[in-house]
């Protein structure tokens, strides 16, 4: 959000905000991640919401092995809600 003056200012960061945007990476970085993401066959039952807070994880520090843990859960989730 911005204050009167044009400038950002952090106290007016919401938790939606953090949630789905890193900083100091622009939405075209997590288009791209998200994109890579989605090349994965397997990934591609997983809900965008879920993509992107996975991607934005990986922005804040997330190893490759914890993103891939993390994805795998999420694989395991959503194959036995699509099989209910």
């Amino acid at each position: 959000m911005a204050t009167q003056e044009g400038k950002t200012n952090s106290k007016l960061r919401g938790p939606a905000l953090d949630t789905f945007h890193a900083r100091n990476y622009t939405p075209v970085d997590e288009l791209k991640e998200i994109d890579g993401l989605y090349d994965a066959p397997a990934n591609l039952n997983l809900p965008i919401v879920d993509v992107c807070r996975v991607v934005i994880m990986i922005f804040k520090g997330m190893t490759p092995k914890e993103s891939q843990e993390r994805l795998a859960n999420l694989r395991g989730i959503y194959a036995v809600e699509n099989h209910k």
